[in-house]
């Protein structure tokens, strides 16, 4: 990378990003705690979190990697691009898919 603050965002960015996803690893993994009840939404969104989930992880690490080794603020760029991707496929795409499209219940009422 060119610059040293261009390399300090990357880095922040990719630590923040793996920190986020295990933290996502962690929501879905406590799913129904205390008492065990799981809703449809819950069941049907247990996978596609924790797979992209971990492609949020292997992005975090590739630009992780990428910023300390120095390389084009390119690659950089692309592979912040990508974990821009993931992230919002993850927090906006699958629940609008389930609770949008599907209209799975998600145990909120009153």
């Amino acid at each position: 990378m060119e610059s040293r603050p261009a390399r300090v965002v990357a880095l922040v960015v990719g630590t923040v990003a793996l920190v986020a996803s295990a933290l996502v690893a962690y929501a879905v993994d406590q799913q129904g705690f205390p008492d065990g009840h799981l809703t449809t939404y819950g069941r049907a969104s247990r996978l596609p979190r924790l797979v992209l989930g971990g492609l949020t992880a292997v992005a975090s690490v590739a630009l992780l990697t990428l910023a300390w080794r120095r390389h084009t603020s390119t690659s950089v760029a692309v592979a912040m691009m990508v974990l821009a991707v993931l992230v919002a496929l993850q927090w906006l795409g699958v629940p609008y898919w389930f609770l949008g499209v599907q209209g799975l219940d998600d145990g909120q009422g009153g």
